[in-house]
């Protein structure tokens, strides 16, 4: 008769519940992720948590986005179907400036963008600039930056058809 493994209290968990920790887990950065998938069964089903894919830390993997060309490739895919913003940006510059394809890439730029940890540090810089009491200061800075944004040079080729 085979015996049965006991699990933690944590393994005995709902599933949904686990895969709403592991997601805050997933923050963190891929190791941690990986270091659950091997801990036990249940975490590693809980890792298939598509919040997981949403909230991975992607940012090693944007500091040289071709590395994804081959060697993370599903992970990637699986964290652009999740609407993972780091992915998308990842994926956006892949596009965008590897493949010189712009129609691809700038809409996982968008996306990236668009993204809810985006949001959030967003939302906590306009709070640094008093935006509910009054938008003269948050407007301001965003003239400055778009007047120093025109500073950018930006060549565009033309594409003959």
């Amino acid at each position: 008769m085979a015996q049965k493994q006991k699990i933690s209290s944590l393994e005995s968990l709902p599933q949904d519940l686990l895969g709403d920790i592991i997601s805050k887990v997933a923050k963190y950065g891929h190791r941690d992720i990986r270091n659950c998938l091997q801990v036990s069964h249940e975490l590693a089903i809980a890792c298939q948590d598509g919040r997981v894919s949403k909230n991975l830390n992607l940012m090693p993997l944007a500091i040289n986005p071709l590395a994804t060309l081959n060697k993370y490739q599903p992970l990637m895919e699986k964290c652009l179907q999740a609407g993972n913003p780091e992915a998308h940006y990842i994926q956006g510059i892949k596009e965008y400036f590897y493949n010189d394809n712009i129609e691809i890439g700038l809409p996982h730029l968008q996306a990236s963008a668009e993204g809810e940890r985006r949001m959030e540090e967003g939302k906590k810089y306009l709070d640094k600039l008093e935006w509910a009491k009054s938008t003269t200061r948050s407007d301001r800075c965003w003239t400055n930056i778009k007047e120093s944004l025109e500073g950018i040079p930006i060549l565009q080729e033309t594409v003959l058809l």
